[in-house]
C-alpha cells in the first residue's frame, strides 16, 4: 500500500470512528476493548515492541473494510514502533514517511502516563496541524476536562486533528469559524450541523473559563 493510500485509509476510520460517538482514542486496560461494541474490533499485542505487552494492533470493521490500529504505552518509544507497524500491516516504507507527517498520540501523553492510562492509539498526522493543536488548545482543553476516567473517546477537537482542520487562535476565532467548521465535518460525516455545533460549544466554550 501506498502511503497516500494508508492516509485515506485512515481518515475513512476515523470519520467512522467519529460516528459511532462511543470510540475509544485511550484505555486504562485491555479489558476495556472489549466494552465498545461498534464498530466491531479485535486486537492481538504487538509482540515486537518492548516485553510484549506495551503495545497491542486493533483490527476495526469499517463502512470500507477492515482497519487496523496501533495502540501504545504512552510512557514508552514510540516513533519507530508505529512506523514499522506501518511497514509490517500495511506495507508502508519507512523512507516513505515524510518529516512533515507526525506519527502523534491520539490522547495528549503527558496527561495519560499521570492519570495511568496503559494505551493510546496512534495515528499520522501533518505536522503544521499536530504542532498547532498540541502547542496550545489540546493540552489547555485536555486539562481541563481531564479526570481520573479508565477511557476516553474520540471527541470533536481530536477528530478536527485528524481531519486536518487549523486550530482556532481563540474563543473569538473560533466563533467567527465555527459555523463553517460543523458544516465541513457534516459533509464529512452525515452528522447533523446543529449536532456537531453542540459539541464543539461544549468544549470549545471552556477557553472561557479561568
Amino acid at each position: 500500500m501506498q502511503l497516500a493510500q494508508f492516509i485515506t485509509e485512515q481518515r475513512r476510520a476515523f470519520i467512522s470512528a467519529f460516528r459511532s460517538a462511543n470510540y475509544p482514542v485511550a484505555i486504562r486496560g485491555v479489558d476495556m476493548l472489549g466494552r465498545f461494541l461498534f464498530p466491531p474490533a479485535t486486537w492481538q499485542w504487538d509482540s515486537s515492541v518492548g516485553d510484549g505487552e506495551e503495545a497491542l494492533v486493533r483490527t476495526v470493521q469499517t463502512e470500507q473494510g477492515e482497519h487496523k490500529e496501533f495502540w501504545i504505552d504512552p510512557s514508552r518509544p514510540y516513533r519507530n514502533a508505529f512506523k514499522s507497524f506501518l511497514y509490517r500491516e500495511y506495507g508502508v516504507p519507512l523512507e516513505n514517511i515524510p518529516q512533515s507527517l507526525h506519527a502523534d498520540h491520539m490522547f495528549n501523553k503527558a496527561l495519560a502516563i499521570k492519570h495511568g492510562l496503559q494505551y493510546v492509539r496512534m495515528a499520522l498526522v501533518p505536522g503544521l496541524y499536530n504542532s498547532g493543536w498540541g502547542g496550545r488548545i489540546e493540552r489547555m482543553l485536555t486539562n481541563m476536562l481531564s479526570r481520573d476516567n479508565s477511557c476516553y473517546r474520540l471527541d470533536c477537537f481530536i477528530f478536527m486533528k485528524v481531519m486536518n482542520i487549523t486550530p482556532p487562535a481563540d474563543y473569538a476565532d473560533y466563533q467567527a469559524r465555527r459555523t463553517p467548521i460543523a458544516q465541513q465535518l457534516s459533509a464529512e460525516t452525515g452528522i447533523p450541523a446543529d449536532q456537531l455545533l453542540m459539541a464543539m460549544d461544549g468544549m470549545f466554550g471552556l477557553w472561557r473559563v479561568n
